[in-house]
């Protein structure tokens, strides 16, 4: 199955659509949006079936573009915005994300949410990042919420202690080496911080809730309790977690 096929497989899932864990999900949305302002023009970089866009959207007035190469999650997006009543605007489009140079428009901020990761290697990656930059206005933002290999090691590291099985990427994803993005320089753009924001929830959740599942013969939940606690805490000062978020800027 190839990555458009699995994507367009997914579609009809709602919330679940671009993840099963919806804890993750509702943790990546509030990360995002501590980086939002009224009135600014976002772009959403493979924004699924526009959930993030419109949780924005209730919270910000903004006008949001916002794309993705799965004609059916688009078509899902449209359908769930049109039952919406939200402070900003979203256009929602098909795009391949391989073809983003096709856009004109400049932007305050960009988003990409574990949407480069579904590229096949870090050419490409690299390659449409570069793009992303010349899409930012003076002083505009790329936040840039992608999974990390070096992350996701250190949760197995930890798992590994406990027993438990090694948690591999999904076929469809090539996530990133750190020391990959730490090589990317174009012009004018800063790399200006890393938050390593799921720290907790990924310890927690992968690890503890994980191993009480364990040794009560038990499938660890998404939605369990401790998975809920940890989405209430502040992230730990350890660099773990495979989801972080790294705010690039066009200082020129």
């Amino acid at each position: 199955m190839s990555n458009y096929e699995f994507w367009q497989s997914r579609a009809n899932l709602g919330f679940t659509s671009c993840t099963n864990d919806v804890i993750a999900k509702k943790l990546e949305i509030s990360e995002i949006n501590k980086h939002i302002f009224d009135n600014a023009n976002i772009l959403d970089v493979g924004c699924g079936n526009g959930i993030t866009a419109m949780n924005i959207c209730e919270n910000y007035i903004v006008n949001i573009d916002a794309f993705d190469f799965s004609e059916k999650l688009i078509n899902e997006a449209k359908k769930l915005y049109d039952t919406q009543s939200l402070k900003g605007t979203i256009n929602f489009f098909n795009l391949n994300m391989l073809n983003i140079e096709t856009l004109t428009k400049k932007y305050d901020i960009i988003i990409s949410e574990r949407a480069l990761i579904n590229l096949k290697d870090f050419d490409e990656q690299k390659s449409t990042i570069i793009k992303i930059f010349q899409l930012l206005n003076k002083n505009g933002i790329f936040l840039m919420c992608e999974n990390s290999i070096d992350g996701l090691n250190c949760i197995n590291n930890y798992r590994e202690q406990l027993n438990l099985s090694i948690i591999k990427p999904p076929f469809h994803n090539k996530y990133f080496n750190e020391n990959d993005i730490n090589s990317i320089n174009y012009k004018n753009i800063i790399l200006e911080k890393k938050h390593s924001f799921t720290s907790s929830y990924y310890f927690l959740s992968r690890v503890i809730n994980a191993y009480i599942a364990k040794i009560n013969n038990k499938e660890p939940e998404y939605e369990s309790d401790i998975n809920k606690i940890a989405f209430l805490l502040k992230p730990l000062d350890l660099d773990i977690g495979q989801t972080k978020l790294w705010i690039w800027r066009n200082i020129n």
